[in-house]
């Protein structure tokens, strides 16, 4: 048949796309990109998204992907346009989230020669990436159509084990496909596209037995249960936490927290690991998923002579102390359940020291926050938990949001589904990635996020709207956000209200407004609870004003109190 060679090279990456099960492409408009944004139109089985923004691009994909658990395709122009792709992925790297990035580019020959929109792409993420492929121009030969979708197949697994991976492809004029310039026999096509897909198999692992003595041997075993672990996978930790009878220091980003009434599950850990009494010392730790979100927790990990064992089946060491003693390169899933086999019943005498201590600050912290008003953050937080229906999905911003759902919000029956960007904790993306899981949701979805993060990622509220994605969010508005406000430079009134706290004075209501988006304010739980109940089927922002400095000064006196009453 007679065809643009562009079009074919980039309709066979595409076909070989769809048989290897990816199912969503993010694309952005141009005209280098016309190959491929041309290929993907064709497709019946690959879903496109369109996006002018390249940054919300990506990061809605980064959403679609962290739900689905499946490789995601981000779709660019050459130039500028790529660089916008960098903080998402950033962000998928550090959460071996699968995306794969196609960029379009211009021939190689036309770098360094003033060629407008050319750029040096070669390998521009490469501190970020986990594998790059350079196509080269197009040639519609049998050998290198073979080359391309094993191309296709390798990025694919790479994306599946790792996360994200980059392939350049670069073309020459013409680009758009009714302009014909080379011919390919429609058997080749059919007989390429159709090739056996044959993806590697890992080799199956042993835990050795050194460390199943040394875990069975222990008398206090203390489980750490960070963020970013699939829900099945938190499962599992859970059942093998029950079958062993040790405690789980739940992350506030972590599904388990908010999932069940777990008798195993520490929900105030970070305030109790803050009070460093000696009945909560372990002589083991075993920590799965991301680096802890509060201080208390972290700072707990790093002095504690413990014998320490991170697992983490992506190769990635989460542990900022440098002080574990071993670090076990297995998928945790698989761990647990080999370990569950091997490993004898501890004494319930640890977990019942620590559910007594649960209980303590529980019934505290009920009292204290009865006693606060929507000027203190962590009152939010807790309200926000409470008044979320059940099997919801509940995607939380960085900076203050995180730190008090740790805090401040409990156990609770309502299986809800936590998701978030803690991977480099940025504040840039959060509505757009938070949109992309919730396009593909069956259940309700929620935003918990701060001003700036707001702000910063403003303009995806047009898509919101366009979309019609059924997002609620819940924008706390402190008027420049207060995480600076827990930090010693604080206390230099100058250069922190100058460089740190960046009042923003806007008019929140009239912007969304603005973006045809449903507004409403809550002043208290009635207000919350109530926006929450009467909406949902159309994007919503529901914002509640809070005192940055009074939360910082509430925050101490929470963990000060807590530290009085045990010990």
């Amino acid at each position: 048949m007679n065809t643009n060679k562009n079009f074919a090279w980039a309709l066979t990456f595409v076909r070989r796309l769809e048989k290897l099960g990816v199912r969503d492409a993010c694309v952005s408009p141009g005209s280098r990109n016309t190959p491929l944004l041309t290929a993907f139109g064709e497709s019946k089985k690959i879903k496109t998204h369109v996006f002018v923004d390249e940054r919300a691009s990506a990061f809605f994909a980064l959403g679609l992907a962290k739900s689905s658990g499946k490789p995601v395709v981000i779709v660019t122009t050459s130039g500028t346009a790529v660089a916008e792709l960098y903080p998402a992925i950033i962000e998928a790297y550090q959460t071996c989230v699968p995306l794969i990035i196609c960029t379009a580019d211009r021939p190689s020959y036309l770098r360094n020669t003033g060629a407008n929109q050319t750029i040096n792409q070669e390998n521009i993420f490469a501190n970020h990436i986990n594998a790059f492929f350079d196509l080269r121009l197009p040639e519609l030969t049998e050998a290198r159509l073979n080359k391309l979708i094993k191309t296709a197949d390798k990025a694919f697994q790479t994306a599946i084990e790792k996360g994200p991976v980059h392939l350049n492809f670069p073309f020459e004029k013409p680009l758009e496909p009714q302009t014909h310039d080379a011919n390919l026999s429609d058997n080749l096509f059919k007989k390429i596209i159709d090739k056996k897909i044959v993806l590697q198999k890992r080799p199956a692992k042993k835990i050795p037995e050194k460390i199943a003595r040394k875990i069975d041997k222990s008398g206090k075993a203390l489980i750490l249960l960070g963020g970013n672990l699939p829900a099945n996978v938190e499962n599992s930790i859970l059942a093998f936490a029950k079958k062993i009878n040790a405690p789980v220091i739940a992350d506030g980003i972590t599904s388990a927290r908010f999932s069940r009434n777990n008798k195993n599950v520490i929900s105030y850990g970070a305030a109790i690991l803050n009070s460093e009494i000696e009945e909560i010392k372990p002589d083991l730790i075993l920590s799965f998923g991301k680096v802890p979100t509060t201080n208390p927790v972290l700072n707990f990990y790093g002095k504690s002579t413990a014998y320490k064992i991170l697992i983490n089946g992506k190769g990635r060491i989460h542990d900022p102390s440098r002080t574990h003693n071993q670090f076990v390169n297995f998928p945790e899933k698989e761990f647990v359940a080999e370990l569950a086999r091997k490993i004898s019943p501890k004494s319930k005498d640890y977990l019942n020291k620590l559910n007594e201590l649960e209980n303590s600050v529980a019934d505290f912290a009920v009292n204290f926050l009865e006693r606060e008003t929507f000027r203190f953050e962590g009152k939010v937080a807790k309200a926000i938990i409470d008044a979320l229906p059940g099997k919801s999905i509940l995607f939380v911003g960085n900076s203050a949001p995180p730190r008090d759902l740790d805090y401040f919000s409990g156990k609770n029956n309502k299986r809800l589904q936590i998701f978030s960007n803690r991977g480099a904790s940025g504040i840039d993306g959060i509505i757009s990635t938070a949109a992309g899981i919730a396009s593909k949701a069956k259940e309700r979805a929620f935003l918990y996020v701060g001003d700036l993060s707001f702000f910063y990622d403003l303009t995806f509220l047009r898509y919101l709207s366009k979309l019609k994605i059924p997002l609620t969010i819940i924008l706390q508005n402190n008027n420049g956000g207060g995480i600076f406000k827990m930090l010693p430079i604080a206390n230099r009134k100058k250069n922190y209200d100058k460089f740190f706290r960046t009042k923003l004075g806007l008019d929140f209501a009239k912007i969304i407004r603005a973006f045809e988006i449903q507004y409403f304010q809550a002043e208290n739980e009635s207000k919350l609870n109530e926006a929450i109940e009467n909406n949902g089927l159309a994007p919503t922002v529901i914002e509640i004003k809070t005192d940055a400095d009074y939360s910082a000064k509430i925050r101490k006196d929470f963990l000060a109190g807590v530290s009085q009453i045990l010990t």
